[in-house]
């Protein structure tokens, strides 16, 4: 787990140096602009769902524990991605001041699906001490986004 911790930060850094060269200044900063409010909201469709699975799978060694966390994971990230559209146009043009940041804010909205779909499952299989499945899974991730960054 230690060692697919290292990896995955090595690959990281790699990955956010290629970001910056790629973007250059302008992309950079509309990158910075985004970013917290993309991650606001996956912080709100994730909805403490991982350590609330650890602990439930723990006690329940179910597969009806996947199904209502997937379920309720779902339903979070509706509410979340309904409220991201109600506020979008005010949020781009008032507050961020960057009507160019409007759809790029917009296509990650599937991000908070499969983002707390992945949170449901990782914390179940770390419920049930499956932690290699975790570190390989974190670990597959980094590369498919390092591959990815190098390309472009």
């Amino acid at each position: 787990l230690l060692i697919t911790s290292l990896i995955i930060r090595a690959l990281g850094l790699l990955n956010r140096i290629i970001l910056t060269r790629l973007l250059g200044e302008h992309g950079i900063s509309l990158y910075s602009l985004i970013l917290p409010t993309i991650m606001l909201f996956l912080s709100l469709s994730c909805f403490s769902l991982n350590s609330a699975m650890i602990k439930i799978s723990a006690k329940y060694k179910s597969k009806k524990v996947i199904k209502t966390g997937i379920t309720i994971a779902i339903i979070t990230s509706s509410i979340s991605s309904l409220i991201l559209l109600l506020i979008l146009k005010t949020l781009t043009s008032k507050l961020l001041n960057q009507p160019i940041t409007y759809y790029p804010i917009l296509f990650s909205i599937p991000l908070f699906y499969l983002t707390s779909i992945s949170t449901v499952l990782r914390g179940y299989l770390t419920g049930l001490e499956k932690m290699t499945s975790t570190s390989i899974a974190n670990l597959l991730r980094f590369i498919i986004m390092f591959g990815r960054g190098r390309r472009r």
